[in-house]
């Protein structure tokens, strides 16, 4: 029981009985000396009186949490904890890096979704101390791995509001200093799905993120706002498509047609591609045949805590040190690039 709750329930058990033991014997004290036969009526409206007074006092004294108050409280817990989920070199099947996605684990075991808490705390400007409270955590976990693998890469999600707000670039900086996480090693996911308004400006923003070392992706490419002009003003290192593009990769030719665009588009301005959402060993084929070099997806693995991707990663070296035999250390065929279930 915490805190909060122990000190409600003494409430609730002093108050009433302050407010009715009291009163209850002076009127007792009036009743015998007036003689009245009304014990009963006093009784009851006394109970009642204290009942409704208790009530209110607690609810003045301990107003019950709403839903933006309890997220505030479970930030300061630590109750919100990075996810990874692993991004594959479809040639090589080594993990080429990871996306954070941030998971909220109640002290009983319940995980809140996403889609509960993402809206809010993006109504309510909380999206910041999340993203913070994920980076440090992942900087005690997987630190080490991105400093001494210079090769891979964490990804993160921040909202177009984040990306152009001319003090987070610094505050970002500030967090990724004291998590010991290096910056050369990030990359900054913005969502298409939302506008992401004054491209000079968001140009201008992007530049000054390669500045210091980070790179910068769209994700969700094909579904949002910005249109293929756009996506070549931005200037990005990454782009990730859709999952709905991925979906239909195999049999929809609109949507094959559709990642060609994309890939080739990529490939023209020296921009990474990587296929989200891949599910079936004939997706993750097709986008490779297309010059899609990178992937995730639940074919691979779903998001996983970091004492398990830590595992996925410790396996991948293993073979190095067994196995000399390069094309037994990257097999080349989309069948051997499943690592988890």
């Amino acid at each position: 029981m915490g805190k909060r709750q122990a000190l409600q329930i003494a409430a609730m058990i002093a108050i009433p009985a302050a407010f009715i033991t009291v009163p209850h014997y002076l009127f007792y004290y009036i009743v015998f000396v007036w003689k009245s036969s009304s014990l009963l009526f006093i009784d009851l409206f006394f109970g009642l009186v204290g009942l409704c007074v208790a009530v209110l006092a607690v609810r003045a004294l301990f107003p019950s949490q709403g839903p933006v108050d309890k997220m505030d409280t479970a930030i300061a817990n630590g109750e919100f904890v990075p996810f990874f989920q692993p991004i594959i070199n479809l040639a090589t099947s080594e993990i080429s890096g990871f996306e954070m996605l941030a998971r909220w684990i109640r002290p009983d075991g319940e995980i809140v979704s996403p889609d509960r808490f993402i809206p809010l705390a993006e109504n309510y400007g909380r999206t910041d101390a999340i993203l913070f409270a994920l980076l440090h955590s992942a900087g005690r976990n997987i630190g080490h791995e991105l400093r001494n693998n210079p090769d891979l890469k964490l990804t993160f999600n921040i909202t177009p509001d984040q990306f152009l707000d001319p003090g987070f670039l610094s505050r970002l900086l500030d967090v990724l200093k004291r998590a010991d996480l290096p910056a050369s090693g990030l990359i900054a996911e913005i969502t298409e799905r939302r506008q992401t308004g004054d491209l000079e400006r968001a140009s201008q923003t992007i530049a000054q993120y390669k500045k210091h070392g980070i790179g910068v992706a769209i994700d969700d490419v094909g579904t949002g706002h910005n249109g293929l002009s756009s996506i070549h003003r931005l200037d990005v290192c990454t782009l990730k498509l859709d999952k709905i593009f991925i979906d239909g990769i195999c049999e929809n030719e609109r949507s094959r047609q559709m990642v060609e665009l994309l890939a080739n588009l990529a490939r023209q301005y020296q921009m990474n591609i990587v296929a989200e959402g891949i599910e079936t060993p004939e997706q993750a084929r097709a986008a490779l045949d297309m010059g899609i070099h990178e992937g995730q997806g639940f074919y691979f693995a779903c998001p996983l805590p970091a004492s398990e991707l830590l595992d996925l990663l410790d396996e991948q070296r293993k073979p190095l040190t067994q196995n000399n035999n390069p094309q037994h250390r990257h097999p080349q065929t989309p069948e051997h690039i499943k690592i988890a279930s």
